[in-house]
């Protein structure tokens, strides 16, 4: 994945920022416990066990590989 900063530009209170935020959303997620959703929660499961100590990265995977025009993580 390209991006226009690398992480040596990035302030490290800001990454950590960024970790603590997404922690918590994938945290919110696997909380739930909607049925129609189950699927969407092992897929994010999987994620954060190919990325540990990442979640910021677990997170994006997990959006990017949504179908396109799904309205649900």
């Amino acid at each position: 994945m390209a991006t226009s900063a690398s992480s040596a530009e990035i302030p490290p209170l800001a990454i950590e920022s960024l970790r603590r935020q997404a922690q918590e959303i994938i945290d919110e997620v696997l909380r739930g416990d909607a049925p129609g959703e189950e699927l969407a929660r092992a897929r994010l499961r999987r994620c954060v066990e190919r990325n540990p100590g990442r979640p910021e990265r677990a997170l994006l995977e997990q959006l990017m590989s949504r179908p396109p025009g799904s309205g649900k993580a």
